[in-house]
């Protein structure tokens, strides 16, 4: 983790001072790719796995997302199929559902002229499974960032900043039609308002830690209630923080 956050925090202060130049159209070209890679990001250098943080409803409720699988439509090259699990609470539910790419561009940043970035923005729709308890549908738009290494293979865009996979829509509960916020992201959320007070990450403010989100505030944050929080109490916020609850047990 301390390895992630210092990427973050180098990639965010040059992200400040650089402006993208030698913008180029790339949306023909990411047709001809395959970046599934880019939703499920696992970088074995931090041996640390991405978990998506999120939120649900406008008092910010603890949402989880978990894409366990992502395959190129080989019907249509600009979408991806998906399967995966979300869990609000104690309420798990399985979706499948598809991510479609609009737009693609590649740029460089001015003190990194070497280095060549993309931006791929779109829409996505993930059905959850009807048969289970409290199940919707989420739709809406979303950016992910890549960046090219010097054998031209699309890489993880975490170099460019400290936010990726930037989703951005609703969920439709089945039954009532009513539609509620519902966005996620690597490392930042999108439109989070007041519930991020975090400067070169992401931490949840105190008042919302009954909302799902104390045991992100114990394992990552520094205070809780005003109070420090201690070794055990941090300990006791990652071992849930990095529960895989979207395995099903045997």
């Amino acid at each position: 983790m301390k390895k992630i956050i210092l990427l973050i925090a180098i990639s965010s202060s040059i992200k400040l001072f650089s402006q993208p130049t030698n913008i180029e159209p790339y949306t023909l070209q990411i047709k001809k790719r395959d970046i599934s890679h880019l939703f499920i990001y696992d970088d074995s250098a931090f041996n640390e796995p991405q978990q998506p943080i999120g939120y649900i409803g406008d008092n910010f409720t603890r949402f989880r997302i978990k894409f366990i699988s992502i395959i190129k439509n080989p019907l249509d090259s600009t979408e991806y199929l998906i399967y995966g699990k979300s869990k609000v609470k104690n309420n798990i539910c399985s979706f499948q559902g598809k991510v479609n790419i609009d737009r693609c561009i590649t740029f460089n940043e001015d003190n990194d002229t070497l280095t060549l970035f993309g931006e791929l923005s779109g829409h996505y729709t993930l059905f959850e499974d009807q048969k289970q308890p409290g199940t919707g549908i989420f739709k809406g738009g979303f950016e992910t960032y890549f960046w090219f290494d010097e054998n031209n293979e699309i890489k993880y865009g975490s170099l460019t900043g400290n936010t990726n996979n930037q989703f951005k829509g609703t969920w439709t509960n089945y039954k009532t039609l009513k539609s509620i916020k519902c966005n996620w992201g690597d490392y930042r959320i999108p439109d989070s308002e007041d519930l991020d007070i975090g400067e070169g990450e992401f931490i949840p403010a105190n008042k919302y830690k009954n909302n799902g989100w104390e045991s992100y505030i114990l394992g990552y944050g520094s205070f809780i209630d005003d109070v420090p929080i201690d070794d055990n109490r941090r300990l006791q916020g990652l071992r849930i923080e990095k529960e895989k609850w979207w395995i099903e047990n045997k």
